[in-house]
């Protein structure tokens, strides 16, 4: 079961400003306030979590279902991602298909951390404003013309 807000998984927020899902069945419910989320148990809207609480089986899952945040983590470790996961679910299940596709550098839609976890090298350097000023001064100090002084800047 997760909580979400439903702005954040582009939901039209008429029936609630929350959301719970339940991740094993893909079903969800809105509510008003987050606390009232807080109570709610997937038994109280989910048919598959009530009839296994009935002492049935649950129905088959759909393969075609997106996975779970359960999944993606499992997906993940076997792949042997260590990077952030504390993304919304779509966001997860692009990370999730893009470890599987190999990382490439260059993904549209990645976050830059996850890509950064990966790829090191990607991690852009950063440089204090004080160092930079103080990288500028030497080079004028050595006698750098203004045109060496804009290529350095721009690089």
């Amino acid at each position: 079961m997760a909580i979400n807000r439903a702005a954040d998984l582009d939901l039209d927020q008429t029936d609630g400003k929350w959301v719970v899902t339940c991740e094993d069945h893909n079903t969800l419910v809105q509510v008003p306030s987050r606390n009232a989320a807080r109570t709610v148990s997937t038994v109280d809207f989910c048919e598959a979590c009530r009839t296994a609480a009935d002492g049935d089986a649950a129905p088959a899952e759909d393969a075609d279902k997106p996975l779970t945040r359960k999944q993606c983590a499992a997906a993940l470790a076997e792949a042997g991602y260590t990077g952030p996961t504390s993304y919304t679910m779509a966001v997860l299940r692009e990370v999730v298909a893009w470890v599987q596709a190999g990382s490439p550098k260059d993904a549209e839609g990645i976050p830059s951390g996850a890509i950064a976890a990966v790829h090191p090298e990607a991690k852009p350097s950063r440089r204090t404003y004080d160092a930079a000023l103080a990288d500028l001064r030497a080079l004028l100090d050595n006698g750098a013309d203004l045109d060496a002084v804009r290529e350095f800047a721009s690089a």
